[in-house]
């Protein structure tokens, strides 16, 4: 916010490199969300074929979530 480009950047091949940064990181992520990914990743693998999680799977994961929401 409040930055101007740098005039000779514009033109150049690659001029301007930008990073971006999300999330809370790897070694943030409380252990319910790493869980959860690992419950609907496993269950999509088991069941490619139908393209969708069991509702068993959905309802854990959703229990698994529900405290890290934010409203």
């Amino acid at each position: 916010m409040g930055k101007t480009w740098p005039s000779t950047t514009l033109r150049s091949y690659n001029g301007v490199c930008v990073t971006f940064v999300a999330g809370t990181g790897l070694l943030q992520c409380p252990s319910e969300v790493k869980q959860a990914m690992l419950l609907l990743i496993g269950d999509y693998y088991q069941n490619r074929e139908a393209g969708t999680a069991s509702e068993k799977t959905i309802e854990a994961v959703e229990r698994l979530l529900w405290l890290e929401r934010v409203f």
